[in-house]
């Protein structure tokens, strides 16, 4: 048996070459049995997001690599067989750092609630995998509570989000941007344009924003469409029952007390046309 260290979310690259297997095979050419921890996998190459390439011809014969992607630390155990061939592995998945993923470009992390629904009301108990933007490392597998919500941390960046429920279909993947935050209060500077019709789209400049903040029309709170990474812009459409000119502000969930509001102290006012 082959014992191989790899790490959850990312990409691992198993060599299967044997003279019993033949060129031009594919991933359905394979039955695979695999574990995880003791436990069963029953579509072990979709839940390992497997895909399988040959190595050029011309220096290995009967060659090919296996890529996985861990989903779960621990001890995972595969078995492939192919016709007369058959060739264990063990793959000792450890934990990543999300906190570590592309620090050096964009810093400290930001906090995300992302919430789970059928389109009427909150799931719970939904499978959420977050990805980077190119689905090409899974960072975290979490499962959403009550109020269909999964609470994480990441460094601002854009990723991919992939849900699962048995019994139900999703759009997969949902693209979402996690902007910059911090327990700073958001300060609203600019408001553009500053005379608006109901409906139409309103842009805050300021700082402290975050891609979960929500833009307050007196006291009626309205959730973007958009936000900056740098969490200095955010896009919001203008109520399109609003008459009146109303008071802007800009409010995020305070991430050291969950269901708490960090308000901006400062407004604007916008008149509607």
């Amino acid at each position: 048996m082959k014992v191989i260290q790899g790490a959850i979310g990312k990409q691992l690259h198993i060599p299967v070459y044997n003279f019993l297997l033949s060129t031009g095979q594919t991933l359905t050419d394979f039955t695979v049995d695999a574990s995880i921890n003791g436990s069963y996998i029953s579509a072990p190459f979709t839940s390992l997001s497997a895909a399988l390439t040959e190595i050029d011809q011309s220096n290995f014969a009967k060659a090919y690599s296996l890529r996985i992607i861990p989903d779960q630390v621990g001890d995972l155990f595969i078995t492939l067989y192919n016709g007369g061939y058959e060739e264990s592995f063990l793959v000792q998945v450890q934990s990543a750092d999300i906190s570590n993923i592309n620090k050096s470009i964009y810093g400290d992390v930001a906090d995300y609630v992302f919430t789970v629904d059928d389109g009427s009301s909150a799931l719970e108990g939904a499978t959420v995998r977050l990805y980077n933007s190119a689905e090409s490392n899974l960072y975290l597998v979490l499962t959403s509570d009550v109020e269909g919500k999964v609470y994480f941390s990441v460094p601002p960046a854009d990723y991919k989000i992939r849900i699962n429920k048995t019994g139900y279909t999703f759009k997969n993947p949902v693209s979402i941007t996690v902007c910059a935050n911090s327990t700073a209060i958001p300060i609203v500077e600019e408001i553009i344009p500053t005379t608006v019709a109901a409906g139409g789209t309103l842009v805050v400049k300021g700082e402290y924003f975050s891609s979960t903040a929500e833009v307050l029309f007196g006291v009626t709170a309205v959730s973007i469409t958009a936000a900056s990474n740098d969490g200095k812009v955010v896009v919001v459409s203008v109520p399109s029952d609003l008459t009146t000119s109303s008071i802007v502000r800009v409010r995020k969930p305070d991430p050291d007390n969950l269901g708490s509001y960090l308000t901006s102290t400062t407004s604007l006012t916008l008149v509607i046309s």
